[in-house]
């Protein structure tokens, strides 16, 4: 258990930028650094950066990463994340790329380990709740330290959270003997586990694209922004409080479903962000959001690994990272073309999806395999 807590804690610093993407799209896009299709591109930079990274090493068959490679990974994502700070567009969206190679590598070691941990549910739970917690966290510092002022400063307090989470992670960390994943070619595959997978990239591609620009959709609310930071780093460790007594649960029941009520809550939380007046309307939207997105994610997670663990095990970054990296691109352009309302309806369309398999497609035919 303190292997798994110290590579999710690394995974959580790898996987911050996803959870404050709204956070750095809107003090890059109000300090003319870049505009909003550009922002867009600098989202996908990121994700396709640890895209590349969550395919090259099951292709290379890479086993848990050593304690060498997670400390090298570590450094090279706060020298770069520091050094972007003093790019122009060109600029960030390079840096952005190689901070998301580098994070792609630390996602892959949490994602991993929690596929090999022996109570699969309690292990992804455990991780995107440690990485709530952690972006709330860090956001708190860089709030305390900075003042969120410009994208500068909050580059500086955000290295400063990520130096400490980094160091408690590599503290933990004590992998186990590197072990090949062996083949992992498309014919060992079933179908549900294809399946699986796709829907796990639409879910991602319509909550991060609404995710990176959630902030856009509320420039009419009158709160300064120091507010909106503090609030979403609020609702970010108030929902990994919400979430760590589901784990409990997911230890008692098998997660052969459960997909309908967090789904519901997932599209609830959009619906109400997107159409609040009210300030407190918002938040209480992105709580929703946070606690239904994350407890969808991680049984979704759950349930690849558990119809194929090797597989599954191996990809569920790729199909979560090719997803991210598409829905901020999609959602920009949506802006630009005044295309907003039909993203957001893709974005509640992917919310609701998970549970569309589940009661549909995926139960008639794999019912009488799953563990009773």
């Amino acid at each position: 258990m303190r292997s798994l807590l110290g590579a999710c804690l690394l995974s959580a610093a790898g996987s911050l930028p996803i959870h404050i993407l709204p956070v750095l799209v809107a003090v890059v896009v109000s300090e003319g650094r870049v505009s909003v299709t550009q922002a867009g591109w600098l989202s996908s930079a990121y994700m396709t950066g640890q895209l590349i990274m969550a395919i090259g090493l099951p292709v290379l068959r890479a086993g848990p990463l050593k304690r060498a490679h997670a400390l090298f990974a570590s450094a090279i994502l706060l020298i770069c994340l520091l050094w972007s700070g003093y790019g122009t567009a060109a600029g960030l969206i390079t840096g952005w790329f190689f901070i998301g190679a580098v994070s792609g590598a630390l996602f892959y070691l949490g994602t991993l380990s929690a596929a090999r941990f022996g109570d699969v549910a309690l292990a992804f739970s455990l991780r995107l709740s440690a990485s709530l917690l952690v972006s709330g966290l860090a956001l708190i510092v860089a709030q305390l330290f900075t003042g969120s002022a410009n994208y500068l400063q909050l580059v500086h307090g955000l290295s400063l959270g990520l130096a400490v989470i980094v160091a408690a992670g590599l503290m933990l960390y004590r992998p186990s003997a590197a072990v090949l994943l062996g083949d992992v070619s498309p014919p060992t595959v079933p179908a549900s586990g294809w399946i699986a997978l796709s829907i796990l990239y639409v879910l991602f591609a319509g909550q991060i694209g609404y995710w990176a620009f959630a902030l856009q959709t509320s420039e009419s609310l009158p709160v300064p922004r120091e507010h909106v930071f503090a609030a979403i780093a609020g609702c970010k460790i108030f929902a990994a409080l919400i979430l760590w007594p589901l784990h409990y649960r997911e230890r008692r029941y098998s997660i052969a479903g459960g997909f309908l009520v967090p789904g519901i809550v997932l599209a609830a939380g959009i619906v109400t962000a997107v159409n609040a007046g009210l300030f407190y309307l918002f938040i209480l939207g992105l709580l929703l959001w946070e606690v239904g997105f994350n407890v969808l994610s991680a049984r979704l997670q759950a349930k690849a690994v558990q119809l194929n663990a090797r597989y599954s095990g191996a990809w569920i970054s790729a199909a979560i990272f090719l997803g991210a990296a598409t829905g901020p691109v999609l959602q920009g352009h949506a802006i630009d073309g005044g295309l907003q309302g039909a993203f957001i309806a893709f974005a509640l369309v992917s919310a609701l999806l998970p549970a569309a398999w589940e009661k549909y497609i995926q139960r008639p035919v794999s019912q009488a395999a799953l563990p009773r």
